[in-house]
């Protein structure tokens, strides 16, 4: 038995309290899709490891785990909402122009992984990595959806919370014991010392939580707390990026301190929701591969 499996199995525990707590603080309106995506982001990637995860006979790579469960159940939501629940909705969605080109952009994604992964990849390997790329969709066109003022609030406390347990995680992965609640082999940083990838399967994954939260905490947090959390997640980040992303630093301070600027605008959970759902959305695209091989 994995030594970290008791506390995999506490902490998911912990992950659906949490979430039970937001919801009755937040008060969404639709509370079981709120619960579902509060649990999805405080466990990080605790939910995908081994441990819960659901063989299905001799298909390898079709195993379920909770974000592909959770895609099942929120593609069928959306089934249901477009063609027999529509006659019950008063208005209609409006669509974005961006989102246009966000569909575009996962069509022509496919095309191209097609073209140059067909003969090294077999069609179920395709379908395993593609359906990692529409699992963000179905998360953002359910969010779209069914949210509210308390789904954002859920969104926000989630992502703070697992800002800060992971970011715990990985100073003690760091100084302590580097397999505390490790969730992937890791990575070696320096002398033989292993990247912190806290609650995640890497450490560039817990860096794309920790961009939220640092926003969140500069626009939502007003006392000294601010400070102290604003500096564990810096630390984190700049000790858990990748060299290749050296890069993607000046555009991260841009986006903060756009941030800063419009935290007193009136429509600011607007601007908080799209820029989550675009942060995690590009760069699931980007890293489902590197996480399913």
């Amino acid at each position: 038995m994995d030594k970290n499996y008791l506390l995999f199995v506490a902490y998911v525990i912990f992950s659906a309290c949490a979430a039970g707590v937001i919801i009755r603080k937040s008060s969404p309106k639709h509370r079981v899709i709120t619960f579902l995506f509060c649990v999805w982001i405080i466990a990080g990637d605790i939910l995908n490891t081994h441990n819960f995860v659901i063989p299905i006979g001799n298909f390898a790579g079709f195993e379920l785990h909770y974000t592909r469960i959770l895609f099942l159940a929120l593609t069928l939501y959306l089934i249901y909402r477009e063609f027999i629940g529509r006659r019950h909705l008063a208005t209609g969605t409006r669509i974005c122009h961006y989102e246009i080109y966000l569909s575009l952009y996962f069509v022509l994604s496919l095309v191209a992984m097609l073209y140059h992964l067909s003969r090294s990849l077999t069609v179920k390997e395709i379908a395993v990595v593609y359906s990692g790329w529409l699992t963000f969709l179905v998360f953002y066109y359910t969010a779209k959806n069914t949210a509210d003022l308390g789904f954002v609030k859920a969104v926000f406390y989630s992502v703070l919370c697992v800002g800060i347990l992971s970011s715990l995680v990985s100073i003690i992965q760091f100084f302590i014991d580097p397999y505390f609640m490790r969730t992937a082999m890791g990575r070696v940083a320096f002398a033989g010392k292993l990247r912190s990838d806290g609650l995640f399967t890497a450490e560039y994954t817990q860096s794309y939580f920790l961009i939220p939260a640092i926003m969140v905490t500069l626009t939502t947090i007003k006392n000294k707390w601010r400070y102290l959390l604003v500096g564990i997640f810096f630390d984190r980040y700049f000790s858990d990026v990748s060299s290749y992303e050296l890069d993607h630093y000046q555009f991260n301070y841009c986006r903060i301190l756009f941030t800063v600027c419009i935290e007193k605008r009136k429509n600011i959970c607007n601007w908080w929701y799209n820029g989550i759902v675009f942060n995690h959305g590009i760069h699931s695209i980007f890293n489902v591969y590197r996480s399913e091989y």
